[in-house]
């Protein structure tokens, strides 16, 4: 029997809830929260004081320990290090120096790593204008008048960016991008191999070589981060070859996570391997999610195509289900998922490595919200990955001039983003209250403003899935053969999927920004 759309309002109320989760989820700042920020100095950058500096005060939004370089000062020609550096409270650094400085222009760059071990680094300058009278003064009084600007070799120092811990810094956030794109891409493709996907072999070999691509991504990344680390952390590029430094990183908490995802990875790439068999041989796990999930995409559609069969469902729970698979065709494969364990293995031990990653370290109960965050984590990966592997497939047979059935893949996905909607919405919100501390930093910072763009980005995309399942979907229902309804579905379907894309590349934006000043 075909749904009609008389349970219209149902399928409203269902994709506003869809709509909701999702800005939940995405509202939750954990990308830019993860890091302690710089909070000021003094004496203030730009400022002009009038008197010789003994004394240097940094201080940042939380805990921060120096890392790398700590702390270098460039005062006129001459690089000084600190005599003495000191903390009163582990978030504010006093810097003291012995002569004090005396020269006209002073620039400072500092290196710092959060709790979480995660680096940030910046720089300011201010100018000492000694007067006659007040030389043989220690404090330094900030003068109203406006710093002029600072010379060339002052310049050249704060934005230093050859071989130093900027560069390294820089480095270790592309190698954690590529990471990001590896984990949600990689197991959102085998989510959706092992639970969506059912068609010509093709297909099941082109999903499979994107679990691969994105395992090896996913292990380069985090190899790339791993060097920088060693590298950002004793400010020499050399360091990787000292089994000392190797062993610093290895065993911080952000050295564990980098190396269980660069082991994930690669087990993903090798483990990913092409098997397949009848799709009708044992039971399909849409259709269990059916039944958990009874507000998804409604009834299974009766069989209108001649190659088309109903598949019965054997129950071994003795639950008695009784759907029957939408448009499954008498020669579709489905992976033989038992052949691709080392690959579930990457996948688990992937997500294992955010247990010891970003707020799960240093934010509320540990493992409670180690657990929420691995949830999180995975109800993302099996939407935003299974969703391109949903346009990756219906494009591939668009190219070929093959029949795209898109109808049977948006009946099966939209069951799967459901749950996985609904369950990363929830896990949202609990790290929200978890992490937030202060609502207005989302519009009081740089990332707070890029983290709102963000959110934006997922409105586009949740906006786009939310037309799919309330317009798209019953219209294909009530007319399969429709092939204008079959562009529309694979056009919003890309739109969706690039919304997504420009949501990685602002959430590694959020990360790089975590580590300037």
């Amino acid at each position: 029997m075909r749904p009609s759309l008389s349970n219209c309002g149902a399928r409203t109320r269902f994709s506003i809830l869809l709509v909701c989760a999702t800005m939940l989820t995405l509202v939750h700042p954990a990308p830019a929260r993860a890091h302690t920020d710089f909070d000021g100095s003094l004496p203030i950058d730009g400022a002009v004081v009038t008197t010789t500096v003994e004394q240097i005060r940094i201080a940042f939004t939380g805990p921060a320990e120096p890392t790398g370089e700590g702390f270098v000062v460039l005062a006129g020609q001459e690089t000084r290090i600190p005599e003495q550096v000191a903390t009163p409270d582990g978030s504010t650094w006093v810097l003291t120096f012995d002569p004090p400085l005396a020269a006209r222009t002073v620039g400072v760059r500092w290196t710092v790593q959060a709790p979480d071990s995660h680096p940030i680094n910046g720089s300011f300058s201010f100018l000492v204008d000694i007067r006659p009278s007040s030389a043989s003064s220690s404090s330094a009084v900030e003068s109203p008048v406006a710093a002029a600007r600072p010379p060339p070799e002052l310049e050249s120092f704060l934005d230093d960016q050859s071989g130093g811990p900027i560069a390294a810094a820089k480095l270790a956030s592309i190698g954690r991008f590529m990471s990001l794109i590896g984990a949600l891409v990689g197991l959102g493709a085998l989510s959706f191999a092992v639970v969506v996907l059912r068609g010509p072999e093709a297909d099941v070999k082109s999903v499979l070589f994107w679990v691969r691509r994105m395992g090896a991504l996913l292990a380069v990344g985090a190899a790339i981060e791993f060097l920088a680390r060693i590298a950002l952390e004793r400010s020499d590029w050399f360091a990787v070859l000292y089994p000392s430094a190797v062993a610093d990183v290895a065993f911080s908490s952000l050295g564990v996570a980098i190396l269980l995802r660069g082991l994930g990875g690669w087990l993903l790439s090798a483990g990913a391997t092409m098997h397949v068999k009848d799709a009708r041989e044992d039971t399909d796990p849409v259709l269990v999610l059916r039944e958990l999930v009874p507000v998804g995409a409604g009834p299974a559609p009766s069989p209108v195509h001649p190659g088309d069969v109903g598949t019965p469902v054997s129950d071994p729970s003795g639950h008695g289900f009784s759907h029957r698979e939408p448009y499954l065709r008498r020669h579709d494969q489905a992976w033989l998922a038992q052949s691709g364990r080392p690959a579930f293995l990457g996948a688990a031990i992937v997500l294992s490595s955010f247990l010891f990653d970003g707020h799960t370290v240093t934010e509320g109960a540990r493992w409670f919200h180690a657990f929420i965050n691995v949830v999180h984590v995975s109800a993302a990966a099996v939407w935003s990955g299974g969703l391109m592997m949903l346009a990756s497939v219906l494009w591939r047979r668009h190219r070929r001039g093959e029949e795209s059935r898109a109808l049977q893949l948006a009946v099966r996905f939209s069951v799967v983003a459901a749950l996985a909607l609904v369950v990363a919405g929830i896990a949202g919100t609990i790290l929200t209250v978890i992490v937030v501390d202060n609502v207005s930093d989302l519009w009081l910072t740089s990332w707070g403003r890029v983290l709102i763009a963000k959110v934006l980005l997922v409105a586009v995309a949740a906006a786009s899935g939310g037309y799919n399942h309330k317009y798209l979907i019953p219209m294909m229902v009530e007319e399969p053969n429709e092939r204008i309804l079959d562009h529309r579905f694979r056009r919003a379907v890309t739109i969706e999927a690039v919304s997504l894309g420009l949501v990685f590349a602002a959430t590694s934006v959020l990360i790089a920004a975590s580590t300037q000043a």
